[in-house]
């Protein structure tokens, strides 16, 4: 018994130890991944940093927006999509700019041109810099960082140019519906979508879908859905009415995905296009014909008319009585005729 204690405690307290080694080895944290250079130019700006964007550890290209940091060397999150947003200095951005900055990074963010890609860095910084703190967001502002590199300079132009026209209307989704009756109680309903094949429900009143006889169908922009009228019971006219209704991904909303580097410069990408609802309707007033006077029945035509054959009867009996009138008229001229006698 003595031994078999003596032999077990070693096992048993190895056994601990693994046990508490491994315990720590599971509880240290997984390092957080850096980003590294992407697109653009080192050097370019008039202080020697670097233009253009950074591969995020989740593999997309971001940009920074505190110029007066360090580069973001440092262990960076995985990002959060975010619609409230401060310059380093603390002031915060109006939600008009980060719609600016969504349809900018969406557009021309994600790409590994150095040059677009400097434009990009360049037009967030006419925000989010020192100059800009100094003098206020500007075009001024971000062209001081291209440093007159003309081919960065003529792309940060046509970016400025087509956020300040297209931001807040970009891919705005439109829908239209037609009510075309080629007869009173036949017709279709045309759908037209921008973008096109937009998916959407159409309710009909005062007609059904021609195939189903249903209310409602499923559509597709660019849809015809073939429809009969169903007005009322002894109606001379009725009114169709055509409601569609879509949704699709489109738009940028004032929002971003912030990456955070400690202390380091912050980075931005895009937050992607917004569910937008959007819908379209038409009515018709139809007016129905007038039905036909019902027609008057007539005797078949086999004949002279009911009055003539009348006449023509009573015609026949004065004439017979006129004959029977006459043969009683010579029976009685015969009957008295004087015979001569002789003498």
């Amino acid at each position: 018994m003595h031994t078999l204690r003596r032999s077990v405690f070693p096992f048993v307290f190895a056994a601990g130890l693994a046990l508490i080694a491994g315990a720590a080895v599971m509880s240290v944290p997984t390092p957080v991944a850096a980003a590294t250079t992407g697109a653009g130019f080192p050097g370019i700006t008039p202080y020697g940093g670097y233009l253009g964007n950074y591969i995020a550890p989740d593999g997309t290209r971001v940009y920074c927006i505190d110029a007066d940091r360090d580069w973001p060397s440092g262990p960076t999150d995985a990002g959060v999509v975010t619609d409230s947003l401060s310059t380093g200095w603390g002031d915060p951005l109006a939600p008009e700019t980060l719609q600016k900055f969504n349809y900018v990074l969406a557009v021309y963010g994600q790409t590994a041109d150095p040059v677009q890609a400097a434009a990009v860095s360049a037009y967030l910084y006419a925000y989010t810099s020192g100059i800009a703190r100094r003098y206020g967001a500007s075009y001024e502002a971000g062209l001081h960082y291209i440093d007159d590199n003309h081919a960065v300079a003529e792309a940060y132009a046509t970016i400025w140019i087509d956020t300040e026209a297209r931001f807040a209307s970009a891919h705005e989704p439109t829908a239209e519906v037609t009510i075309d009756m080629s007869e009173p109680l036949r017709g279709e309903v045309l759908v037209i979508t921008a973008p096109e094949g937009a998916v959407g429900t159409l309710t009909l009143e005062g007609a059904v879908v021609a195939d189903t006889s249903a209310s409602t169908v499923p559509v597709v922009g660019g849809d015809r859905v073939a429809i009969t009228g169903a007005p009322g019971v002894d109606a001379s006219s009725y009114t169709i009415a055509a409601n569609a209704s879509f949704q699709t991904m489109s738009g940028y909303l004032p929002r971003v995905t912030l990456y955070v580097t400690g202390s380091q410069q912050r980075t931005i990408r895009e937050a992607g296009l917004a569910q937008v609802d959007f819908a379209s309707s038409a009515r018709l007033d139809v007016s129905l014909p007038t039905p036909p006077e019902p027609e008057v029945p007539t005797l078949a035509a086999t004949g002279s008319p009911v009055l003539g054959m009348l006449g023509g009867g009573i015609a026949l009996v004065a004439v017979g009585s006129l004959a029977q009138l006459v043969r009683r008229s010579w029976e009685y001229v015969a009957t008295s005729r004087v015979v001569p006698q002789r003498e």
